[in-house]
C-alpha cells in the first residue's frame, strides 16, 4: 500500500492537526508579507517554516496574540527571527475570524530535561514497596567489579 495517499499535502500549519496531534516545533527559515485572506487589501505576515515533516510549513501571524508573542519574544526586525525555534498548539481560547472557537497559539518550546540531573535524583530516592507487596532487593554495593553481579537473581520473574 502506498501510504502518500493518506498524507495531507497542505503547506500551512492547520489548527485541526493540531488539536488532534499535538504540539508542532517549527523553525522559522523565513518571513514574507501576504494578503490576509479574511481581510481582503490587508497584509499580514507569514512565517516560512522547517517543521521537520515538510520541506516548508507556512503559518500567518493574523492574530493580535500571535503578532505579539513573535514581536515581544523575538524583536521588530525579521531577520532576527531566521532560525527561532516555536511551537505552534492549539487552544481552545481563540476566537476564529468567522467566528468559531479554537485556533492555533505560538509559545516558546519547552526546555528539554535536564537528564543528568533527573538521574542523580533517582539514586537519592528512597525505595519504596511495589504495590504487589514486594519490595527492592536489598543490594550491599560491589568493591570491585570480579564482586559486581552480571544477574540480579534476586529480582522475581
Amino acid at each position: 500500500m502506498d501510504a502518500r495517499q493518506f498524507v495531507k499535502r497542505g503547506k500551512f500549519v492547520r489548527t485541526e492537526d493540531l488539536r488532534e496531534n499535538g504540539p508542532r516545533r517549527l523553525t522559522i527559515t523565513g518571513v514574507e508579507s501576504v494578503e490576509n485572506k479574511f481581510a481582503k487589501g490587508e497584509q499580514v505576515l507569514q512565517l516560512v517554516c522547517d517543521g521537520g515533516t515538510r520541506a516548508e510549513t507556512r503559518l500567518d501571524l493574523r492574530t493580535k496574540a500571535n503578532q505579539d508573542f513573535v514581536l515581544g519574544t523575538f524583536g521588530h526586525d525579521t531577520d532576527d527571527w531566521i532560525g527561532q525555534v516555536i511551537e505552534a498548539y492549539y487552544s481552545p481560547d481563540v476566537q476564529g475570524p468567522s467566528g468559531g472557537k479554537g485556533g492555533t497559539r505560538l509559545r516558546l518550546p519547552a526546555a528539554p530535561p535536564n537528564v543528568s540531573t533527573f538521574v542523580s535524583e533517582l539514586d537519592d530516592a528512597p525505595r519504596r514497596a511495589k504495590p504487589n507487596g514486594s519490595g527492592a532487593a536489598a543490594t550491599r554495593p560491589a568493591t570491585s567489579a570480579e564482586e559486581a553481579p552480571l544477574i540480579d537473581d534476586d529480582m522475581p520473574i
